[in-house]
């Protein structure tokens, strides 16, 4: 009808902006070509910042062109005079303002504003800092926003105290700030240092903040915020890397509690230096990584020279330069240290940390599937006394995989942790442990089964990527894995004492020639109800080339 305005359709509207798109797009694609040209000839020019400026105001998340606005920068800095110079990076402030209007979270921006910052003769950090404050009033969350703020108040000088108490206002004014809590875990060890060295922070100061977090959690016990917060503050200091056992025969076995990465022929490695000396001199030789992966718990010294019966050999740890452990161990001894898997509380701060246990007894009471709470009682119990609350613990772990199951196999793997601390703390036997039937998903702590004869890990739920763990099991003779989910024996590492291997009832249908060659001291093998056990050719020709191997296999 005349005089009446064309609405129109669905179909033309999305044709009209899929012609408008196609045309954005081949006009940024014009542009970006011809910003890829400049840069890879290495023209530095203000044709380059106009580019690159028009196409960042629209998508500031293209890391390439923040690359070369710095080269262009870098190029005009002897050039220019300061106060030019000064203007002209001004003026990218802006710029990176404008791009943080289109995308707050925009990594590109943020970074590349700091370098702006860092780059001006004369910042103004003071007025950075007000804007940080300005961005975090509009969201207080943005956690790259939180993390330029720690950058600037580093830069500026600004006291730990000051940004302490900034913290503070954004937790009262809302206690779900995740980035408030984690700027306050990073400020309060610098502002009340534990003497000690125990704890993150002081025990008074400690308890203060206990009692903060706990309001907070209180509050709204499904946000993960809080809980996290006080998950660190209960997280009593790591400690350093130590030797757990030593050996000393032709060769020096040495294992550590925690992974070592080592130069193999250098006698050095990253973080945490071994020292070994015969008669108070540096002995000469050669480590071999236990696992042949970079990192290990296990060393193996091959010296130069013969250690003698008389002679005096003492291993230490350094890291710095500073020696802060050292053992002796006799020619053909070993050393073995006392396992602890928690530092011991004072008895104020186990007071403290038993009310909140009793609190978050109170409020899984009250709510009764709220995972932060049964997860964090689970790391209470564990801090009080583990071997006292270890059915409350499994019991726990166990209703969280189910009202949380999209995370049910961190739990298993956590519980599986927890199961081999707790059986490895009871264990009475110097030669054996039975890990048999605990719904094991992996495996911890395999430094602390070195001593052990006979493993028993059988009718657990390991897979053959577990098997790589083991190699720590220096004096293990029987190793029994009936039961699991392993279809290989590729990763199971070397074993130089293993003479009975038992893999019944799993998933295995190959066995390679080379992967037993490895186990010298093997004499028997049993492969029963496997579907190798069917492979009678392959069984007969194994049989053959190990004749010292007697193997098991039938099926039922």
């Amino acid at each position: 009808m005349h005089g009446r305005v064309k609405v129109r359709t669905t179909e033309e509207q999305k044709e009209i902006a899929r012609q408008e798109k196609q045309k954005k797009a081949i006009e940024f694609k014009k542009i970006m070509n011809q910003i890829l040209e400049k840069r890879s000839l290495q023209i530095h020019d203000e044709e380059g910042l106009n580019l690159t400026g028009n196409l960042l105001t629209g998508n500031p998340d293209i890391i390439t062109l923040w690359n070369y606005r710095r080269e262009i920068f870098l190029s005009f800095k002897n050039d220019e005079d300061l106060e030019s110079y000064q203007k002209l990076l001004e003026k990218d402030l802006q710029l990176t303002e404008q791009c943080l209007r289109v995308n707050p979270k925009s990594y590109g921006s943020w970074h590349h504003r700091i370098w702006i910052l860092d780059n001006l003769p004369k910042p103004d950090w003071n007025k950075e800092l007000n804007l940080c404050t300005k961005y975090l009033q509009l969201d207080e969350r943005n956690f790259h926003c939180w993390d330029y703020r720690r950058i600037v108040a580093e830069r500026s000088n600004v006291s730990h105290l000051s940004e302490y108490e900034f913290t503070m206002k954004k937790i009262e004014t809302n206690f779900s700030n995740y980035s408030a809590w984690h700027l306050r875990s990073k400020l309060l060890p610098k502002i009340f240092p534990d003497e000690k060295k125990k704890f993150p922070i002081n025990e008074e100061k400690h308890n203060e903040e206990l009692e903060l977090v706990e309001n907070a959690a209180f509050t709204d016990p499904n946000d993960q915020s809080a809980w996290f917060y006080l998950r660190w503050l209960l997280g009593l200091k790591e400690p350093k890397t130590s030797i757990i056992y030593a050996k000393c025969s032709d060769e020096i076995y040495i294992i550590t509690s925690k992974s070592l990465t080592m130069d193999s022929n250098e006698n050095k490695n990253y973080e945490i230096k071994i020292n070994i000396k015969i008669n108070d001199v540096k002995l000469d030789g050669v480590w071999i990584n236990g696992n042949l992966q970079p990192q290990s718990c296990l060393w193996i010294f091959k010296p130069h020279q013969q250690i003698q019966p008389a002679d005096c050999i003492s291993i230490s740890l350094s890291d710095n330069n500073s020696v802060y452990e050292t053992i002796n161990v006799q020619p053909q001894g070993f050393y073995l240290s006392k396992l602890n898997f928690h530092s011991v509380l004072s008895e104020n701060l186990l007071e403290t940390i038993t009310k909140q246990l009793d609190s978050c007894n109170q409020l899984i009471e009250l709510e009764p599937d709220s995972k932060w709470t049964l997860l964090t009682s689970i790391f209470l119990m564990l801090t009080i006394d583990r071997l006292k609350y270890e059915n409350e613990i499994k019991n726990t772990i166990d209703k969280l995989t189910l009202i949380d199951s999209l995370r049910k196999n961190y739990y298993l793997d956590l519980r599986s942790k927890i199961i081999i601390e707790l059986e490895l703390l009871k264990n009475n036997e110097r030669e054996k442990l039975n890990l048999s039937r605990q719904n094991l998903t992996c495996l911890y702590h395999s430094q602390y089964l070195h001593g052990f004869v006979e493993i028993d890990l059988s009718y657990n739920s390991l897979k053959s990527d577990s098997l790589k763990y083991l190699y720590n099991l220096l004096n293990c003779k029987i190793l029994n894995l009936k039961k699991n989910s392993i279809d290989n024996l590729n990763s199971l590492s070397v074993l130089p004492k293993l003479e009975i291997l038992i893999v019944d009832d799993n998933l295995i249908e190959n066995i390679n020639i080379e992967t037993l060659k490895k186990y010298d001291k093997l004499i028997k093998l049993s492969l029963i109800n496997n579907p190798i056990a069917d492979k009678t050719d392959l069984i007969i020709d194994l049989s053959n080339f190990f004749t010292n191997i007697q193997f098991n296999c039938s099926n039922s």
